[in-house]
């Protein structure tokens, strides 16, 4: 039994060199930050994103992220958010090794927690909130992107992110994110 699993585990070792090769050329890790609108309109947020990219040829790209959002409200209120998505995009001028214009689209879930203070009381030292109202909502949405990212050398990648999310319970989520990548 030893001996297979030290077989197994010799053969993995081997072989895993050889299959990251194959992915290194193709996959990068991109990082991203930006402002968006959430809702339906009325809450600004800064969203956080990680995202894996996996190029199938010149033209087309895979790519599935996690994001994470947080922001004001109302004057006493918090919305915050985790989300997952999963997207194809094109580049129609083809995905150069320097410019990569490209257009996209996919599913989204997320899940967003809304936190409103109730029974606030304002005194000489400010305001107190007595209560809070947690509300959470998880919806199904897609994605509408456009994308260009330029590589500053043959590792790293610099790229703006200009996006839509609508879910079908009718939020909405549209930002502009700034990007930073590494091939991997």
């Amino acid at each position: 039994m030893k001996k297979r699993i030290g077989t197994v585990l010799m053969v993995f070792f081997i072989t895993l060199p050889s299959a990251y090769a194959q992915i290194d050329s193709r996959a990068d890790v991109r990082f991203g930050v930006a402002r968006t609108i959430l809702g339906t309109g009325d809450i600004i947020t800064t969203t956080f994103e990680t995202e894996l990219n996996y190029k199938i040829n010149s033209y087309f790209t895979t790519a599935f992220s996690i994001n994470y959002g947080i922001g004001d409200e109302q004057t006493f209120g918090t919305a915050s958010y985790i989300q997952g998505n999963t997207n194809v995009f094109m580049s129609p001028f083809r995905n150069t090794k320097l410019l990569d214009f490209r257009i996209g689209g996919g599913l989204s879930y997320y899940i967003v927690t809304d936190v409103i203070a109730q029974n606030v009381g304002c005194g000489s030292f400010g305001c107190i909130a007595g209560e809070y109202d947690y509300a959470r909502r998880r919806e199904f949405g897609y994605n509408v992107i456009t994308e260009i990212a330029y590589q500053i050398d043959e590792k790293f990648l610099l790229g703006l992110k200009l996006y839509t999310q609508p879910y079908f319970n009718g939020d909405i989520n549209s930002g502009l994110m700034v990007k930073f990548g590494v091939k991997i």
